[in-house]
């Protein structure tokens, strides 16, 4: 049992260590004279039901920080004059004052706000107190960079709720985070206290907790470290409306995220990690819904409804049952030492459809429970030894509480009722939980001081434990119940029917093996329409929680758990399975082995067919079947198309055109949607308003007001639009970037120039020239790259000419964030691309790309690949015998991949120059020249692959698939030169690179009958600090050696800095410190860098193909600065001018 500090305790402790002669601390309001207010959430505050805060509508003013160079004498109204304190800003927002007309919203630029600039720094301390934003007026405290760019040293805020001794119900304050991160070794590193509608969005809170983050649990194994400062990442207590969205907590001895006393709020799709408990409310906290979250590496528990608290903290009319109305569905929850779920003390509690993986190892002598899931007694005590905690403890008896009337007197135990745990997957692939699946509490005595509570008390009544399937490996494995609870008696939750209702060991599951999603083939048994899966789960009884303290407010009866952790819609009998996933549906055939994980990654899945869209989060009718990618030859290009030189797409808006407004909010699709004011409401009836299949005399301008279309508002398939330069199709956002949401985009044979302008969509295209600028396509539900996406490639293009992206941020996929096949002429200039498992990529015959000034960042696989693996079938003539062309990728930052940094697959003249590559190639290796891989992937396709072969392609003439008898593409004129890699604090698994040794092409006589991947390989200019000086360099196989006259051992070594330079690097804004530091002085760049060769790219028999761009001068820097002889230094970033 834990029990909580007061704020009067850290406000005294505070006041103590006030020097003489400093003002005092701004007088707080008594927490404990709470305990006497009425019911009531406060105006405003609603139930959650799973979906994201809605701000609404909001008038702020902005106040800037520049924590580098701001100052706090200038006025803060302007990026310009940003003060440079969060304190300076924090105090022009008026105090104790409710903001009805305006709010304020503190803009943070890139930097580290410290405990000398936060809040309360005056006072010598850390205090963010009385400011009451409004729900039209909030107080928005946000970074005005990249999502992390800012880190402030904790924080400490109380009373935003403008609560007090006499006040009504809490009324609706609103405070919001987003985007920033916090770090301290605090005790909490944020705290909050007296809050109301609390949100925080993309935020990230991290302990500092050495000894907690090298922990890992293990079979009988140490508990996880109680040695921290850090007691509990994220604290917040007595708060009415705490909205958390897609956030990182970790690394506190008691708990990621804990919330004492808390009602009304939600933990969505968010990771909470490293903390003796990942997360849990309690206290009578009541109406919650957590899900879609995933929690690891935890001690006592993983995700928890209820734990202890201390009577004298709680609130009315909260005052008997531990937690109510919370609902835990689609979680994720893995590595825990104890129980990776836990009710204590709950009322109407819902656990269903979570996974569990790896969960409850530890012995029970340490005193931990170390079921799977654990239902189980709270025990409630009088925390403090002071008189006048036994006399608040005492008035919360007489207010009809169940707890203990003195600091003296024993704990009560606080019963459960009403307790679903229905579907969850549990996989314990190389353990099994020591108290077995299930660990429900018997009979006890209660030890109310009073008759609020009977003498004996219970955790089972109309407890359900139903549809759940549970696989342990090990002695004891097959124990299914502990505890003492669910006896024969028990109609509702006995031992006869847990065994005839759920699985145990009865058979292994059909899982990914890295993922742990569902299968649809592979050993085991698939997990689709099992018989004893409870489908339709009930609602709860009758709200009836007991009247002793007061009307408690009724909660959601519901359970309905309508789709699984992707946003797929469950409901479908063949496909619902238990866990956060539905399986995927089964395709027949005979089983395949369930794939493993390598540490140096294969070819992805070759593109499919027919480009499938990205899925909605919203029902939605089944789409209609779309033609396939063409593989007959794609047209020459001819004068419209032109090599990329990294200027802007030089967009035509002829004043002719044709203006279409759609308002997703309040237009009408009787409308004409000539004007705003007679503007469409959906997207797709001003799709039919443009001609169709011929080539436009006039250009379309649609032009979209602020709002959301969802996917029944799109066109189901945007498909033979003939657009033209002189009278293009422009797709644009009235109302700024980012106003617009679509839920899907789709295009097919869309002939020339579709320009999309600041839209929210996900995108998949086939044709020529498409411009997107300023777009942001973000897949839902994916907060981890290759976990719980059911969007596959967030970007993808097929067989187009012409793909121009400027400003776009592309996150979220399974597979690829940004996927071009069998593209070319184009560019990818100052854009984004995050969360996926392999960053970006161009491949099967894709040429003449410059790729520029792009960040790629938390990736899988690798972060950018300039070819891979395709199917024959998939490729255009000419392009059809190597996998890249002419790709130039220049000025990047690429950032915390687990594989590569990047890679060269089957590539003629591709250039890796200047580049920043940081905490990258964790799996093995941090840059990788490897074969592409040619297959032939459709048997009805093989015509097509053996027309390929004899037009000289490179690729098999039979059905292949696997990587083994895919025709290995060789590389040509690969230069990898001025790059940085800088692995601070990790390294690549084995070596620094991977070149690929010679292989049989199997391809002759197109191919000689050994290929290699060096073939005038250059690597010379790049400084790399990975690991210790004895890393292997990565070229101890047949590539690379001594007879290749420009890339060999003796030479890597002398022509690069192998871990003899560490990079003088800022670690967030990726330039160098100095300059006249390592980076700005180092002597080895390759410089000028030479051209390539006459180009050579067509190999007989194949046809010719045309020339691409042979210069590779990089004259300016990722910021534009010119590169000179006295500022010169490798990687995407100069060092600071003179």
């Amino acid at each position: 049992m834990v029990l909580d500090r007061s704020t009067d305790q850290f406000l005294q402790a505070a006041e103590a260590a006030r020097p003489p002669g400093d003002p005092p601390w701004p007088p707080p309001l008594r927490r404990r004279s709470l305990l006497a207010q009425p019911a009531g959430p406060g105006p405003g505050v609603s139930k959650p039901t799973g979906a994201y805060f809605n701000m609404g509508t909001i008038n702020v003013q902005d106040i800037w920080v520049d924590p580098k160079n701001g100052n706090n004498a200038r006025s803060g109204l302007s990026e310009s004059a940003a003060k440079r304190t969060l304190e300076a800003a924090w105090n022009m927002i008026p105090e104790a004052t409710v903001l009805t007309s305006r709010g304020y919203r503190i803009r943070i630029l890139p930097g580290r706000v410290t405990e000398a600039m936060v809040p309360g720094a005056a006072w010598g301390g850390n205090w963010w107190s009385n400011r009451w934003g409004t729900p039209r007026a909030p107080i928005i405290i946000q970074t005005a960079g990249a999502v992390g760019s800012v880190t402030i040293e904790g924080a400490n805020v109380f009373n935003c709720s403008g609560r007090s001794a006499r006040s009504a119900p809490p009324l609706r304050r609103n405070l919001y985070f987003i985007g920033v991160k916090f770090q301290s070794g605090a005790d909490n590193v944020f705290h909050c206290e007296l809050c109301t509608n609390l949100l925080l969005k993309k935020v990230t809170v991290s302990g500092i907790c050495p000894e907690i983050a090298a922990w890992q649990p293990s079979p009988g194994g140490q508990p996880m470290p109680a040695v921290c400062s850090v007691q509990e990442a994220v604290k917040i207590n007595q708060g009415t409306g705490i909205w958390v969205e897609d956030c990182n907590f970790g690394y506190g001895w008691n708990a990621a995220f804990d919330c004492m006393v808390c009602q009304y709020g939600h933990l969505l799709n968010s990771r909470f990690h490293h903390g003796g408990y990942c997360a849990f409310v309690k206290g009578g906290s009541a109406y919650w819904v957590i899900a879609g979250n995933e929690a690891h590496h935890c001690g006592d528990q993983g995700i928890s409804s209820g734990q202890g608290t201390g009577i004298n903290y709680m609130i009315r009319p909260w005052l008997t049952w531990d937690q109510l109305d919370v609902k835990i569905y689609n979680n994720y929850i893995h590595d825990v030492w104890g129980a990776g779920l836990g009710v204590w003390g709950g009322y109407d509690i819902l656990m269903a459809h979570n996974t569990l993986v790896r969960v409850g190892c530890g012995t029970p002598a340490q005193d931990l429970y170390r079921a799977a899931i654990d239902v189980l007694y709270c025990e409630r005590g009088c925390a403090g030894d002071q008189p006048a905690d036994t006399r608040l403890c005492a008035a919360q008896g007489s207010r009809g509480s169940w707890g203990p009337v003195c600091a003296e007197c024993q704990v009560v135990n606080i019963p459960c009722r009403n307790i679903i745990v229905a579907n969850n997957l549990i996989y314990n692939p190389t353990w099994y939980a020591r108290l077995g699946a299930f660990q429900v509490l018997g009979r006890a005595q209660s030890h109310s001081p009073n008759s609020h509570l009977p003498t004996y008390v219970r955790t089972d009544d109309n407890l359900r434990i139903r549809g759940n399937v549970v696989w342990q490996a090990g002695a004891g494995s097959g124990d299914v119940l502990s505890g003492g609870g669910c006896v024969s008696g028990n109609l509702a939750c006995n031992l006869t029917q847990i065994l005839r209702e759920n699985y145990f060991n009865s058979f292994v599951p059909m899982l990914n093996a890295s993922t742990y999603k569902p299968a649809a083939s592979g050993s085991g048994k698939y997990l689709g329409g099992l018989a004893r899966l409870w489908r339709n789960l009930p609602a709860f009884p009758a709200w009836a929680p007991g009247t002793g303290s007061g009307t408690i407010p009724a909660g959601t009866l519901s359970n309905a758990v309508p789709r699984d952790r992707a946003g797929v819609a469950r409901g479908v009998a063949a496909t619902d399975a238990p866990g956060c996933y539905v399986a995927p549906a089964r395709t027949g055939g005979s089983p395949a082995p369930t794939p493993k994980a390598s540490p140096s990654p294969s070819p992805s899945p070759k593109p499919s067919p027919k480009p499938s869209p990205s899925p909605s989060p919203k029902p939605s009718p089944s789409p209609s079947p779309k033609p396939s990618p063409s593989p007959s030859p794609a047209p020459q290009p001819t004068g419209e198309f032109w090599l990329p030189d990294g200027q802007p797409y030089a967009m035509n808006l002829p004043a002719s055109m044709r203006h279409i407004w759609v308002d997703p909010r309040a237009g009408s699709n009787a409308n004409s949607g000539a004007t705003r004011g007679q503007a469409l409401r959906t997207l797709a009836a001003a799709y039919l308003a443009i001609p169709p299949g011929r080539a436009l005399t006039q250009g379309v301008h649609i032009h979209i007001t602020s709002g959301t279309l969802a996917s029944q508002d799109m066109p189901n398939y945007w498909e033979d639009l003939r657009g033209t330069r002189a009278t293009p199709i422009v797709i644009e956002a009235a109302d700024g970037k980012g106003t617009v949401a679509m839920e899907n985009m789709n295009l097919k044979d869309v002939r020339t120039r579709i320009d999309l302008l600041s839209l929210v969509c996900c995108l998949a295209c086939s044709r020529t020239h498409v411009l997107l600028r300023g777009v942001t396509a973000q897949a839902t539900a994916c907060p981890r790259y290759n976990e719980s996406c059911s969007t596959h490639e967030t970007i993808k293009f097929n067989q187009c000419k012409g793909v121009w992206l400027e400003g776009v941020d592309a996150s979220g996929a399974d597979d690829n964030a940004f996927d071009c096949v069998a593209c070319q002429y184009g560019h990818i200039l100052n854009s984004r691309f995050t969360n996926s498992e392999w960053g970006v990529y161009l491949k099967g015959g894709s040429a003449y790309f410059l790729v520029s000034g792009n960040t790629i960042a938390n990736h899988g696989s690798t972060g950018f690949a300039a070819g891979q693996g395709t199917g024959f079938e998939y490729t255009v003539a000419p392009w059809i015998q190597y996998e890249a062309y002419a790709v130039k990728f220049v000025n990047n930052i690429v950032r915390d991949i687990d594989g590569a940094g990047f890679g060269a697959w089957g590539c003629y003249d591709c250039l890796y120059a200047y580049n920043t590559l940081v905490r990258v190639g964790r799996r093995s290796h941090v840059i990788e020249v490897k074969f592409g891989q040619r297959s032939c992937d459709n048997a009805e396709d093989v015509p097509i692959c053996a027309a390929r072969y004899r037009a000289g392609g490179w690729g098999p003439t039979t059905h292949v698939t696997d990587e083994e008898h895919s025709v290995k593409i060789p590389n040509k004129n690969v230069y990898i030169v001025n790059n940085i890699v800088y692995n601070n604090n990790m390294q690549s698994q084995s070596q620094h690179l991977t070149v690929d040794s010679p292989l049989p092409s199997l391809n002759a006589p197109h191919l000689p009958a050994t290929v290699h991947s060096d073939t005038n390989l250059v690597f010379k200019g790049n400084v790399i600090w990975n690991g210790p000086p004895s890393m292997d360099l990565g070229t101890g196989g047949e590539a690379c050696s001594s007879s290749n006259p420009t890339c060999n051992t003796a030479q890597l070594l002398r022509e690069n800095a192998f871990n003899t330079i560490r990079p003088d690097l800022n670690l967030t804004s990726f330039q160098p410190l100095s300059r006249t530091g390592a980076l700005a002085t180092y002597a080895g760049l390759w410089h000028p860098i030479p051209a390539f060769g006459a180009w050579d790219a067509a190999v007989p028999p194949g046809p010719a193909v045309p020339a691409g761009m042979l210069a590779n001068a990089v004259g300016k820097d990722k910021a534009g600065a010119a590169r000179t002889a006295s500022r010169h230094a490798p990687g995407a970033l100069l060092p600071p001018a003179a």
